[in-house]
């Protein structure tokens, strides 16, 4: 009887452990998306906790007068298709139109803008790895 009171016991805290798991993870799951698949609606996971890549396009940053804020254009990987992005929040001081960006948030669906928290530049090319010919 001891014996069949203890494994009860492991039981019923290992499901508990294991309940708490899934769900811390599942509230912080963090989907990566292109461009693309945000405009044409395939999200996985919804449409919050999103990372979406792309472009910032020449000539969209648009900043506030405290510099704490901004929206810019991103672009797509095949060009053509781009997606609004507005910040709130501290600007990278490497950020500059041009570059490759991850942003971070969650998307507005009747605007179609995306409402970026974090913003995440990209290395440049030239940490990779050079191929010789």
């Amino acid at each position: 009887m001891a014996k069949l009171k203890l494994v009860l016991i492991v039981a019923v805290f290992a499901g508990v452990v294991g309940y708490l798991i899934f769900s811390g993870l599942s509230e912080t799951t963090v989907y990566y998306h292109t461009v693309d698949e945000v405009l044409a609606g395939r999200l996985h996971g919804g449409d919050r906790g999103l990372r979406v890549s792309g472009v910032v396009v020449p000539g969209s940053v648009v900043r506030s007068r405290d510099d704490l804020a901004m929206s810019f254009s991103l672009e797509g990987a095949p060009a053509g298709r781009t997606l609004r992005v507005d910040y709130s929040g501290v600007i990278p001081d490497n950020f500059k139109e041009g570059m490759a960006v991850v942003v971070e948030g969650s998307l507005k669906k009747e605007k179609q803008v995306f409402d970026a928290s974090v913003i995440l530049l990209k290395c440049p090319s030239k940490y990779e790895k050079q191929v010789r010919s």
